[in-house]
């Protein structure tokens, strides 16, 4: 496979360390919060601040919604 693939070895580091996600119900939740804000941010419909603050925000919530 390095004979097809040499750049592999470069990153044999990035497989021996790799860990999955959280396991936690609300991560597709907290990702799309996410997207959206920076989206906004990037977009300049809100200020990085802005985004940012309202993304926490909605993060807590879900958090708080899941874990009591």
């Amino acid at each position: 496979m390095l004979r097809r693939l040499p750049h592999f070895a470069e990153l044999r580091w990035v497989f021996e360390a790799a860990v999955p996600r959280p396991n936690v119900p609300y991560y597709t939740l907290v990702s799309e919060v996410i997207q959206r804000r920076i989206n906004a941010a990037l977009s300049g419909e809100l200020s990085a601040e802005d985004a940012l603050k309202s993304a926490e925000d909605e993060i807590r919530d879900i958090v708080r919604r899941y874990e009591g």
